[in-house]
């Protein structure tokens, strides 16, 4: 596990632990500065969840797509169009 490595970002881990701990459905967006650890973090949360029964969905921004508005809705979304039928019919 890459953990053994992970320098630093003690108070974040326990942000995202607690984050995790919680069953409620939820949204979390790691913002940051290039080359401060954001991907680290996200791949720390994901392993976390590796073993759990629970359904993570996640989409990356890029500058290139800054003027595409739904462009990362449209990446979060894409990998669950094929069950759109188990959503109430007010919701498709």
């Amino acid at each position: 596990m890459v953990w053994t490595m992970f320098v630093g970002r003690q108070e974040e881990r326990e942000v995202i632990d607690a984050f995790l701990r919680d069953t409620d459905p939820k949204t979390v967006v790691v913002r940051a500065a290039a080359g401060m650890g954001k991907t680290t973090l996200i791949q720390y949360c994901l392993e976390a969840v590796s073993a759990e029964d629970v359904e993570i969905v996640h989409s990356a921004g890029v500058r290139t797509e800054v003027h595409f508005p739904f462009a990362g809705l449209v990446e979060l979304l894409s990998p669950l169009l094929g069950r759109l039928e188990l959503l109430p019919e007010p919701q498709r």
